[in-house]
């Protein structure tokens, strides 16, 4: 089926009432965006000079787990399983207009587990022009559209030269203005001559689970890094004519001329009990 003819069906020909039409219109939105990428490529070029991101290709079988079904194992060509989740923008296409006993061509985003060490991957597209694009007549560089190319950008934070790996660190953009952004990690295996502060784009190969380092430049210089915010809220310790330092927490100043010093504990003594009178035997 062509994500065409999907996302033109006539509405009012449907027996569907209105109010349960945004799950089919969801639906052809997935399709169009999944088409709409494969008609371009599968990786674009980069948007911007700083364009942080990591994208790859990788050719398997998906198999869904028994409890959810977004969540499971590609089952790749060499016989690797990684583990990887369907996002939610491509859960209907992948269960209505895929057949997952075939192997298929899967756009995702990678991500290292940093107690395992090991792949892990977000499955958001399929790179199936002739399916969901037939009349397309554009082509990807063949670079762009072989299984196991990964591309990663961003900021080499760390390096083993003995262990031979580096750690990329990926940013974010921030979902609320408020929000800080957050950002992850990837592990490529391959070590550069490493430039603290700079930017990098890095080709990768993806070789059982993990990532292989092809080539690595840097791309520019990145602007330094915002100061801390000071927490003012914080009591700050004062000073007393003496010169000695007494926190606002602690209770009482210091007596002047010097450090005050500690008490000693009260001890507590048992009262004595007084003698009991008996009276006189009065014989």
């Amino acid at each position: 089926m062509s994500a065409s003819s999907e996302s033109t069906s006539n509405p009012s020909s449907s027996s569907v009432p209105p109010l349960q039409q945004p799950p089919a219109r969801a639906e052809a939105k997935a399709v169009a965006q999944t088409s709409e990428i494969s008609r371009q490529q599968p990786i674009p070029p980069p948007s911007e000079l700083l364009q942080y991101r990591a994208i790859g290709l990788v050719r398997g079988r998906y198999q869904p787990s028994e409890e959810q079904f977004n969540r499971g194992n590609l089952l790749t060509e060499d016989g690797t399983e990684l583990d990887a989740v369907l996002l939610g923008q491509v859960m209907s296409l992948v269960k209505k207009h895929l057949d997952l006993e075939k192997q298929h061509l899967w756009v995702v985003y990678p991500r290292t587990r940093e107690k395992l060490q090991t792949l892990h991957l977000q499955i958001v597209g399929v790179w199936e022009p002739e399916q969901l694009n037939p009349t397309g007549t554009e082509e990807a560089a063949p670079s762009l559209t072989t299984d196991g190319f990964f591309s990663v950008r961003g900021e080499i934070i760390f390096q083993s030269q003995e262990k031979g790996f580096a750690v990329v660190k990926i940013q974010q953009s921030a979902r609320k203005g408020s929000e800080p952004p957050k950002f992850f990690k990837v592990r490529v295996e391959g070590t550069v001559t490493l430039k603290p502060g700079y930017f990098w784009d890095v080709e990768a190969n993806r070789q059982g689970n993990n990532l292989v380092l092809v080539k690595a430049n840097t791309v520019a210089l990145l602007p330094p890094k915002k100061p801390a915010k000071v927490n003012r809220d914080r009591p700050k310790p004062s000073r007393d004519r003496a010169g000695s330092t007494y926190s606002p927490r602690a209770g009482k100043r210091p007596a002047s001329g010097g450090t005050a010093t500690p008490q000693e504990p009260r001890q507590s003594y048992s009262k004595p009990t007084k003698p009991i009178k008996r009276n006189p035997d009065p014989s």
